[in-house]
């Protein structure tokens, strides 16, 4: 069973907790269009990042150092998976670092 629970986000951006069996991830998408999941027990780190522009623009990108996009601009919030990084647009980047802390850590095995 797919259980969700919002956590903060914006009308653009959502991001939500899925639970499927005993697997506990981070759903992201934006627009409705581009998402991807992350497993809790894979993030090694999660903190604010630096605002994104108009560069970046609202999609999905590839940036440099193995981190994916999915922005929609403004102030961002980085998820380390080991090598690689997913850097997610939020209007409320301290509050969703903190909600993903909480989650990662009622989540550890």
């Amino acid at each position: 069973m797919d259980k969700r629970q919002s956590a903060p986000d914006d009308e653009v951006m959502d991001v939500r907790q899925e639970s499927v069996g005993t697997t506990f991830r981070a759903r992201i998408r934006v627009a409705g269009v581009f998402s991807t999941t992350i497993s809790y027990g894979d993030i090694s780190e999660v903190a604010s990042a630096k605002e994104t522009g108009i560069v970046e623009r609202m999609r999905l990108r590839i940036l440099p150092n193995s981190t994916t996009g999915y922005l929609v601009g403004g102030p961002s919030v980085r998820i380390t998976t080991g090598s690689s990084a997913v850097l997610v647009s939020s209007s409320a980047p301290d509050k969703l670092v903190e909600a993903i802390e909480r989650r990662r850590m009622h989540t550890a095995p």
